[in-house]
């Protein structure tokens, strides 16, 4: 092998030195520049990568915003759009698979957030994350403020410390729109979990977004209660149409029951057992005639006698149970506390009535299908100015008579509870209740001068109490007081299309010791009138004839003689009430039937007059 001569050793450690020497200039001159270009090159990926991924998180956020805006438009309940929203937030890559979400609502009577949908682990299912009173731990102080919370860890705001919740994150995010709160959405996030004002502004676009469904989910359950309002005023309208033509009719058929029972009265012994049973013919005719006028009441066609009388409630009850018990299956077992009780109430008995089978009919409706149990009670109960009932109810000092109607069926939540007295709530499927039964007893309850309360736990049954204040007043002034009867001898012209009205009213007007002429037509009664005017005290007309009304017949009388007293009777009329009647000069109104007692004092009152 050639071994290298000096020379070429010298040469080769020349070659390495000046190629040493130009690598060293070439990195000298050339280095940082080329360091520098890397940096940039490595920055510019560096951005690119992340425009890349705030433009996939934005897509993917902006996929999810879409996604609720398509759940908004299909008609489905509010509570499942909220749980598939929360199903959706959570599959999002800033979520780690142990998060959870929920949404709440406020509601504004108890300025409390209650929870509609949660998604993820337990912690929202127990009981103080239920309902949040408005304030309390961060998502009361979200609803409070407005403003979004954020906490990475459990710190002094969480005020709920929910047992065995493990450490966590937490976003709440405010509901609004235009100002308003409508709820809060809450996200339960890893602890330690760093604040983000790109998720804060995403989920403010959900909250937003969600806002506007809420109130468009109300603007539309609004709108359809007022089409069910509609519908139902429209329903009421045609029965109160097709009631006051029962009524009218039915009221001419129980005039001559009623008036020749009370006439037969007076003809027979009054101990007769012939008395007896005509006594419960003209007890059963009165009642009629109250069912009758309670029924106008209903479909708006008459108005609420003034007219209260003291009674005592526990024959009123006694004589209800077994029309109740008619009316409710026997798998419904009645249970009834009904003590004698010296306290009267001033009331009406028909509308008592109506009171009591109202309560037990929602009672048996709140039954299981295998039945229950409803008690009715009656208890005197005084009220005094340290007695929180009476601070609750708005009652006055004294004595009340207190009916109770119980039951063990499936009982209300706070929300039905609070709304049970509005016209048209009903929680009864369609077709069995108009939601006015509960708003109708209010208002009797209240015209009498009480208070209704309620108490009621959601599987715990229902109790309603009924206060009605006492009364010194006896029912035996009013007794007596129709039992003396006025009468006079003056002559009276009778007018009524039915010969059996007539005739009735007549004969009645005539024991009482007055004379009579009485005719079917207005044409008879003018022309006998016109005959000799002044021959005549009084004149008593129905309303609805053929051909002529009583107020048409009394003009025409009026040309002749324009003092004569005059009276108006019907048995129903949607032209005239008695403050028509009195506004169009008549001095005396009665609806029939009339009772005896009713047209003596009505009569002589008019005639003093």
């Amino acid at each position: 092998m050639k071994k290298p001569s000096d020379p070429d050793q010298e040469w080769q450690e020349l070659h390495n030195k000046i190629i040493g020497l130009g690598e060293k200039s070439i990195r000298k001159s050339y280095y940082p520049d080329l360091q520098k270009n890397l940096l940039e090159q490595r920055r510019r990926v560096e951005e690119s990568e992340q425009r890349a991924e705030e433009l996939q998180l934005n897509f993917r956020n902006r996929l999810v915003l879409n996604e609720l805006l398509k759940l908004s438009l299909q008609d489905i309940p509010l509570d499942r759009l909220f749980e598939q929203t929360l199903e959706k937030i959570l599959t999002l890559d800033w979520m780690i698979s142990e998060a959870s979400a929920a949404i709440f609502l406020l509601d504004d009577a108890s300025d409390t957030l209650v929870l509609r949908a949660s998604r993820g682990y337990e912690i929202c299912s127990t009981k103080p994350c239920q309902a949040v009173p408005v304030g309390d731990c961060l998502c009361g102080l979200a609803a409070a403020t407005g403003v979004a919370q954020f906490a990475s860890e459990i710190d002094e705001r969480h005020t709920f410390n929910t047992e065995g919740a493990v450490p966590h994150g937490h976003y709440c995010m405010p509901i609004l729109l235009e100002g308003k709160t409508f709820g809060v959405l809450s996200l339960y996030l890893e602890a330690g979990h760093t604040h983000d004002e790109r998720e804060e502004a995403f989920l403010t676009s959900v909250t937003s977004t969600l806002a506007g469904i809420i109130q468009r989910h109300r603007i539309n359950q609004e709108k359809n209660q007022f089409e069910k309002m509609l519908l139902q005023s429209q329903k009421i309208e045609a029965l109160g149409t097709l009631s006051g033509g029962i009524a009218h009719d039915f009221n001419n058929l129980l005039a001559p029951i009623l008036g020749y029972s009370e006439l037969a009265l007076r003809d027979i012994e009054p101990d007769s057992r012939a008395a007896r049973r005509i006594k419960e013919i003209v007890k059963a005719a009165t009642r009629a005639k109250d069912l009758v006028k309670q029924i106008l009441v209903l479909s708006h066609q008459g108005v609420l006698p003034n007219e209260l009388v003291p009674l005592q409630l526990t024959q009123v009850v006694a004589e209800m149970i077994p029309l109740i018990r008619a009316a409710i299956p026997s798998t419904v077992d009645i249970r009834v506390d009904n003590k004698h009780l010296g306290c009267r109430v001033l009331c009406d008995e028909t509308q008592i009535q109506q009171i009591l089978l109202n309560l037990c009919t929602n009672a048996y409706h709140a039954m299981p299908e295998t039945g229950g149990v409803i008690a009715i009670g009656l208890k005197q109960m005084q009220l005094n100015e340290n007695d929180l009932k009476m601070r609750a109810l708005e009652l006055a000092v004294g004595d009340y008579l207190v009916l109770e109607v119980s039951d063990n069926g499936c009982g209300m939540k706070l929300e039905t509870r609070d709304r049970i007295f509005d016209p048209y709530f009903t929680t009864k499927k369609q077709g069995e209740g108009t939601g006015l039964g509960l708003a109708i007893v209010n208002g009797l309850v209240k015209k009498f001068g009480g208070m209704v309360s309620v108490y009621s736990e959601p599987g715990q049954g229902s109790s309603f109490r009924i206060y009605l204040p006492c009364t010194a007043q006896d029912a035996s002034a009013a007794e007596e007081e129709t039992l003396e009867m006025p009468t006079g001898n003056e002559h009276i012209l009778v007018v009524d299309d039915e010969p059996q009205v007539v005739t009735m009213t007549s004969e009645t007007l005539q024991m009482l010791g007055y004379s009579t002429s009485h005719f079917t037509t207005c044409a008879a009664a003018i022309k006998a009138f016109r005959a000799e005017p002044e021959g005549f005290d009084l004149v008593i007309t129905d309303m609805t004839m053929p051909k002529m009304t009583g107020l048409d017949l009394i003009l025409n009388l009026r040309e002749v003689r324009p003092d004569i007293p005059t009276i108006l009777c019907t048995g129903f009329s949607a032209l005239i009430n008695k403050e028509k009647a009195f506004a169009s000069g008549f001095q005396g109104y009665l609806m029939k039937p009339i009772l005896m007692s009713e047209l003596a004092r009505t009569v002589r009152d008019v005639l003093d007059r």
